[in-house]
């Protein structure tokens, strides 16, 4: 899938929600299935994008899918989400997780933002 080893000076210039896509890319071009309305949506309409491996099974066994130089491009990704506090599990960095998601964003465009529209923010 990654044909070359991502430098990290490639992302300078990246939103947060940019460096997250990019790093569940590289699950979407192995077929993880996102529990993610946001990121549902972001891959769904990719032509390559075949959904056909649970959330839970990826993330159990992502090692197995992907590439050494995927591996090394995810944390790269990571390695710098760990500079901006993107990584851990207090709960501003849930928050900050959740508002990147787009979990506060009118999902179903009802006008109203709902519980449904919020689940990722564990509120």
């Amino acid at each position: 899938m990654s044909e070359r080893v991502w430098k990290e000076e490639e992302f300078n210039g990246f939103s947060r929600t940019e460096l997250s896509i990019a790093r569940n890319e590289l699950f979407a071009k192995h077929g993880r299935i996102f529990k993610d309305p946001f990121l549902r949506n972001v891959f769904g309409v990719k032509s390559w994008y075949e959904p056909k491996v649970t959330a839970e099974e990826f993330d159990n066994k992502y090692q197995e899918f992907l590439t050494e130089i995927e591996e090394e491009n995810l944390q790269t990704i990571i390695a710098r989400e760990k500079r901006w506090g993107l990584r851990g599990t207090n709960p501003e960095i849930r928050e900050v997780k959740a508002l990147l998601s787009g979990s506060w964003l009118d999902l179903d465009g009802d006008g109203v933002i709902t519980e449904g529209d919020r689940y990722m923010t564990g509120k």
